[in-house]
């Protein structure tokens, strides 16, 4: 049985990273730090802001380091929104983001996505209303989809014309494709004083490590700053020294996670071709996405794949409904495998393929 059911992948941390954190406890870190975040570590993220994103932010101030990407987004949703306001989440969304606006009050208006699991900015400009506060998107997307320049543009200038804040959730830009760009919407034009940037350091292996960051101009991050403090006091001490060894390591690293994906990426894409099934893969994270012949539906599908010896998962828990989604957390042989099982049961395998 090929489980490529994974709701993430697992990425060990790195031997270095450990051996930060184990110095760090044995020279006392086992306390309360700063408020906001260890200097050091804020420090480092304002760093790879300005060198990675083209974002400016002042590390004392503009800087929040969190329990986890989790609690930054909750922090800036309880900040930004409220009951009687609406909030327009992107699609392909993600149930918990929907879950979460409604946790603070506030309607989701979710902006369906195109037929290729896109953001679709003209469907979001038809969702704003007078009652409209905040867009919610991740870039890259809940799909792994990295949001065109023109689309971002244009997304942007929507903000800024309806005096619109944004939420972006950037912590998929570590398994973006080789070669493939992700840019942040806090750097373009007229976006940075409105939006609220957050992300993690899940791809250097902190992901169960608690630890997170938000960043946004002082006129927003006031009123996180003082919830943060209230929430959770600050994020754990091992855990942000572990960050600070971890964000020093990150090109490296993500640089080795990026061409492993890819491989897997390729291999598992042209299986796809080969047996004539309908499919994304998107140039980022770690997911593709399956289309069952139209007279087969996605519970009959799975359990169809089950039934071949493969585990996958619906699409609707990445926003993506009427979509099965494969993780990319295998080898390539078994993912050449699952293509042509899948294909032997949700639609149809060309002889050459069978073979």
């Amino acid at each position: 049985m090929i489980d490529l059911s994974g709701d993430r992948v697992t990425v060990t941390t790195a031997i270095e990273v450990r051996e930060a954190a184990k110095s760090a406890l044995d020279a006392g870190a086992t306390h309360y730090t700063d408020r906001p975040g260890v200097p050091e570590l804020r420090e480092a993220v304002a760093v790879k802001l300005a060198e990675a994103n083209a974002i400016a932010v002042t590390p004392a101030d503009e800087v929040l380091i969190t329990c986890g990407e989790q609690e930054a987004l909750f922090l800036a949703m309880q900040v930004l929104a409220g009951v009687g306001d609406e909030v327009i989440v992107t699609g392909p969304a993600l149930p918990a983001d929907v879950e979460l606006v409604r946790m603070v009050g506030a309607a989701a208006r979710v902006a369906p996505s195109d037929d290729r699991l896109r953001l679709d900015v003209e469907q979001v400009s038809e969702l704003v209303t007078d009652d409209t506060r905040l867009i919610l998107f991740r870039s890259p997307s809940a799909v792994g989809e990295v949001i065109a320049d023109s689309r971002l543009d244009r997304l942007g200038a929507l903000a800024i014309e309806h005096d619109l804040r944004v939420i972006s959730v950037e912590s998929g830009e570590a398994l973006t494709a080789k070669g493939v760009e992700q840019r942040s919407i806090a750097a373009v034009g007229g976006l940075a004083p409105r939006t609220v940037t957050i992300n993690g350091f899940g791809g250097v292996g902190l992901d169960a490590w608690r630890v997170g960051y938000l960043a946004a101009q002082r006129e927003l991050m006031g009123a996180m700053r003082r919830l943060k403090q209230e929430l959770s006091i600050c994020s754990p001490a091992v855990s942000q020294h572990a960050a600070i060894n971890a964000i020093g390591r990150a090109g490296a690293y993500n640089a080795v996670l990026r061409d492993r994906f890819d491989v897997r990426r390729v291999a598992l894409e042209l299986a796809l071709m080969q047996s004539g099934l309908e499919h994304i893969a998107p140039r980022g994270g770690v997911f593709v996405f399956v289309k069952p012949d139209p007279a087969i539906s996605i519970p009959v599908a799975i359990a169809r794949a089950a039934e071949a010896g493969v585990i996958v998962a619906d699409g609707v828990r990445a926003g993506a409904a009427g979509w099965l989604r494969l993780t990319l957390d295998r080898e390539p042989d078994l993912l050449r495998h699952a293509a042509y099982g899948l294909a032997s049961v949700i639609g149809d395998v060309p002889a050459e393929a069978a073979v």
